[in-house]
């Protein structure tokens, strides 16, 4: 199982970006400068697990992702 951090930095191989053109996408998004939101998405890719869920959200829509949970668990319904 790959770990978050490797997730994210596949992804931007994949799309052949850099960490600035995310703080770029996050900073239009909040009316900043990308250098406003640049150490915060430094540190979501350096320390998913550690970040809040919404900045990490952030970061995987603006790379064209989403969050999805699926449950593990099932449960057994007996039919008459």
């Amino acid at each position: 199982m790959k770990s978050m951090e490797d997730i994210l930095a596949e992804r931007l191989v994949q799309l052949g970006w850099k960490k600035f053109d995310v703080a770029k996408i996050l900073a239009e998004k909040h009316g900043k400068k990308p250098t406003d939101v640049s150490s915060r998405i430094s540190s979501t890719f350096s320390n998913p697990d550690g970040r809040s869920y919404g900045h990490l959200k952030e970061v995987i829509e603006a790379m064209g992702g989403e969050i999805v949970i699926r449950w593990t668990t099932t449960q057994d319904v007996p039919v008459r």
